[in-house]
């Protein structure tokens, strides 16, 4: 997922609202895309990428909370709430990816007589 870079470290409290705001709205989106995927039954390929995406946007909410939790005064539960989101969404992920076709030119050469 192309999004915007990581907002800046050690931001004021006009900064935390505007980059952790960003990065929520970017996960936020993700999930819209993912729900519009599943009331669609869309290709578990398909359903594999955006989930995909939804864990980057989760580590990068992670990742600036670790990194400005002081600062911001964003609550650690915040940062238990991301993880937990994230293992939910890794174990989602595994279940579609399995299901992902391989293109033929990824699969492995077989010969047969």
């Amino acid at each position: 997922m192309s999004g915007p870079a990581l907002p800046p470290v050690n931001p004021t409290g006009e900064d935390c609202s505007k980059g952790y705001g960003a990065l929520r709205d970017d996960a936020a989106k993700v999930g819209v895309m993912i729900k519009a995927a599943s009331d669609r039954h869309a290709p578990p390929g398909e359903t594999c990428d955006l989930l995909n995406d939804y864990r980057q946007a989760l580590v990068k909410m992670m990742r600036y909370i670790e990194a400005n939790s002081a600062t911001c005064r964003l609550p650690t539960r915040a940062l238990d709430s991301l993880r937990l989101n994230e293992r939910s969404a890794e174990r989602l992920q595994m279940q579609f990816c399995a299901k992902k076709p391989v293109p033929d030119d990824q699969r492995p050469f077989k010969v047969s007589f």
